[in-house]
């Protein structure tokens, strides 16, 4: 809703809506035009009265020139058109809410009657049934516990966001604050060019002073702004990147402190500030041109190759991995190569490569640490840990003799997994050292060849 507007700043803001977000804005005049679920931007000195839709922002477009407010203007579409309107059941508080994620971006779900601002988790990508637990570990009230999938416990819920923070899969959101959301925005902030660009994400935005071409948005706390989130604003060509929690009363200060300390310690030259700030009130921000990065856009379904990405745009070549929820693992010499860890692994962090021997391969990239290699490796030999180095590359970290086929030469397992058989059969079977295929051959020539001379009867 545009209120009070020059005719020809209004239309400037229609035609760069219509050109960016055709699909997701629409334009009243009044609000009894609005559907129960949409998101309501206000552009001018309206008001939102009597209106119980999910989320009403607002844009004071005082002391902005057209070019400016455009550019605050994309960022709010930006983050709206992305936001995900979820609602919770009214008639009792809900211990649990799982949602798949088609229903959290469509935002539907039968029942639900008004909009809640808990945490929702994605039962599909939740890497707790794996035997993740980041999550629970990191909430500071036990309001999260996993059986047979993750509880959400609302009457000890504080709203902090540390379990979105620390989820390195995007799997837990803040509804009035998501992850897709955050990506929207920065998004927006990229549609329009702009001498530079800051962003400030604060937990009460009459502490910052108005700044030209310095965004700012209000979160309930910060705690979601983990690794991924500074990593992914700096990548997208941010010039600043301010997380304030004013006085420090926030309950997720920890977590956005450390995040912005361990992403801003490794970054090469030419990428923008990342800035935490407890200040009472902001009056200014420091900027750093970023001429690294330029991702304009990212993916709203993997947040884990977001991160990745991000991190290989702006990290120096052997970047400490220190707060970075980055992983390697060890393989003792216990392996047989079994294959267990390759077939088991959500996001495929694991290969086999048959050479001279066998080795199986390592990628940190895509490995989450959720630990599901640890449970399924029935000899107990990798070990999981935090990474020191960051190594976005596929790395051996085990080799053993290759045993093939007697017959063919197809690769069939290690020495080590052959040494396993047969001290479990008792005894070293010939037919061992033979593929499916040859083992069948072998049959049928004893079953079906013609006894020859000097063959046994």
């Amino acid at each position: 809703m545009l209120y009070n507007l020059k005719k020809e700043t209004e239309t400037a803001l229609i035609d760069c809506a219509n050109s960016l977000y055709p699909a997701y804005v629409r334009f009243v005049s009044d609000k009894t035009a609005l559907n129960s679920g949409d998101a309501l931007l206000i552009v001018g000195n309206g008001d939102a009265a009597n209106y119980g839709g999910p989320i009403v922002d607002h844009l004071d477009p005082d002391g902005m020139d057209t070019d400016e407010l455009l550019y605050h203007f994309c960022a709010k579409l930006g983050k709206l058109s992305r936001s995900d309107s979820i609602t919770a059941k009214t008639d009792s508080v809900a211990k649990d809410v799982n949602l798949s994620r088609r229903d959290f971006l469509a935002g539907i779900k039968n029942g639900f009657q008004v909009f809640s601002d808990f945490p929702l988790t994605f039962e599909d990508a939740c890497e707790a049934k794996y035997g993740c637990r980041k999550c629970i570990d990191a909430c500071p009230v036990g309001a999260l516990e996993f059986d047979r999938y993750l509880r959400l416990d609302n009457s000890k819920c504080i709203k902090c966001g540390i379990c979105a923070g620390v989820c390195p899969v995007g799997a837990i959101h803040m509804p009035k604050f998501s992850e897709d959301a955050f990506i929207g925005l920065l998004e927006g902030l990229n549609a329009i060019k702009a001498p530079y660009r800051a962003l400030v994400l604060t937990t009460d935005d009459r502490s910052v002073q108005r700044i030209p071409w310095v965004h700012v948005e209000m979160v309930n706390d910060i705690g979601m702004i983990g690794s991924r989130w500074v990593s992914m604003a700096l990548a997208s060509g941010i010039d600043a990147f301010v997380v304030h929690c004013p006085g420090g009363n926030c309950a997720g200060k920890d977590v956005a402190r450390a995040a912005i300390e361990s992403v801003s310690s490794t970054v090469i030259d030419g990428v923008g500030r990342a800035i935490y700030s407890e200040q009472r009130e902001i009056t200014g921000v420091e900027m750093v041109k970023g001429s690294i990065g330029q991702i304009s856009s990212f993916s709203h379904y993997d947040s884990w190759f977001n991160y990745t990405v991000s991190l290989k745009a702006i990290l120096k070549p052997e970047a400490s991995a220190n707060g970075l929820q980055i992983y390697d693992v060890s393989v003792s010499d216990s392996c047989t190569l079994c294959g267990a860890c390759v077939s088991k692994c959500p996001h495929a962090a694991f290969a086999i490569v048959p050479e001279v021997n066998a080795k199986l391969s390592f990628n940190q990239s895509l490995c989450t640490g959720c630990g599901y290699c640890v449970n399924v490796c029935p000899e107990g030999s990798i070990k999981l840990e935090r990474a020191k180095k960051v190594n976005f590359k596929a790395v051996n970290v085990f080799a053993d003799e290759l045993i093939r086929c007697a017959g063919c030469g197809k690769p069939l397992y290690t020495k080590k997994f052959y040494d396993n058989l047969v001290k479990r059969l008792g005894r070293e079977d010939p037919m061992l050292k033979y593929c499916n295929e040859c083992k069948q051959k072998i049959i049928y020539e004893r079953m079906f060849r013609k006894p020859e001379k000097g063959d046994l009867r």
